[in-house]
């Protein structure tokens, strides 16, 4: 019964937002080392959806065309073989890395790619983070024009069953 509940709260979603788990959670960009004002690590942007907050740690061993993420308790193993051009991502290209099973997704840029913070080469992101933060809600469209009194603001708890709300952990 634990899994069922588990799995509804992070399947749950709306507009591309998870409604159940980990609404409104988002990526620390200062204290995230992959991320951050300093990094030359390619990562273009970070779309989360059903993450749970915490410290989300990169294995990036250079020449493998793979990446590992994982918060401690999950990780999962992305082959980036294929996508690459040799070790890096090609040049005024971007690539998106799903780690479907943690909810992050990434894109990673290439050489002379705008808004990017450097270039991907297989490696630079070994022993990064990604510092998830818990949101304070989020917001949903619900009118035709994109204006304050089209959108409402919502804060939901999270209802996996390690959340407080439910706190069915222990539970047998």
């Amino acid at each position: 019964m634990k899994e069922y509940i588990d799995r509804i709260a992070k399947l749950a979603s709306y507009n591309d937002q998870n409604l159940l788990s980990g609404f409104g959670n988002e990526v620390d960009e200062v204290l995230s080392t992959a991320v951050d004002a300093a990094a030359d690590t390619g990562i273009r942007r970070v779309k989360l959806s059903s993450v749970d907050s915490g410290t989300y740690t990169f294995i990036d061993n250079g020449s493998d065309g793979e990446i590992t993420l994982g918060n401690g308790t999950i990780t999962q193993t992305v082959s980036l073989g294929s996508i690459l051009d040799g070790d890096k991502v090609a040049d005024a290209t971007t690539v998106v890395v799903n780690f479907d099973t943690l909810g992050v997704e990434m894109i990673l840029a290439g050489n002379d790619v705008k808004g990017s913070l450097g270039s991907y080469q297989d490696g630079d992101l070994d022993g990064t983070t990604l510092i998830v933060n818990d949101g304070t809600g989020g917001t949903f469209q619900l009118g035709s024009d994109a204006v304050a009194a089209d959108r409402l603001e919502y804060d939901i708890k999270g209802m996996t069953i390690g959340a407080p709300v439910l706190n069915l952990d222990g539970s047998r």
